[in-house]
């Protein structure tokens, strides 16, 4: 009885685990697209020197960010106006049906700082 209890909790935490690792198609997008808007402000030459910043955005159905608000400043009016300048209209490589027409809020930090090649100009 003991020996098939602790097997069940082995398997119990082995399951979770496994689903803790495997990271959400949502958290994979929200990544992604944190990732492909960091790559459109170096591109645009926007530097945020480490100062974060969060932005809200739009997701048309042409996977295209519309409405660009900022969020969080990074505390420079003209570097948030150019930050959101660059991310609008930046086309995401891949979109999940469900994000279609749906706000998507970008955190770019000094921890966001590698590159995503799935953004198209």
């Amino acid at each position: 009885m003991k020996t098939s209890i602790l097997m069940l909790s082995a398997a119990a935490l082995l399951v979770a685990s496994a689903t803790h690792a495997a990271p959400s198609t949502a958290q994979r997008f929200a990544e992604a697209t944190e990732s492909a808007a960091q790559s459109r402000l170096a591109e645009a030459g926007v530097d945020i020197a480490g100062r974060p910043i969060t932005l809200k955005a739009s997701i048309g159905g042409d996977r295209r960010l519309s409405s660009v608000k900022v969020l969080k400043s990074t505390g420079s009016r003209d570097l948030d106006d150019q930050a959101a300048r660059a991310l609008r209209h930046l086309k995401l490589a891949e979109v999940p049906v469900e994000a279609v027409g749906r706000d998507i809020t970008i955190v770019i930090d000094a921890s966001s700082a590698q590159q995503f090649a799935g953004a198209r100009p």
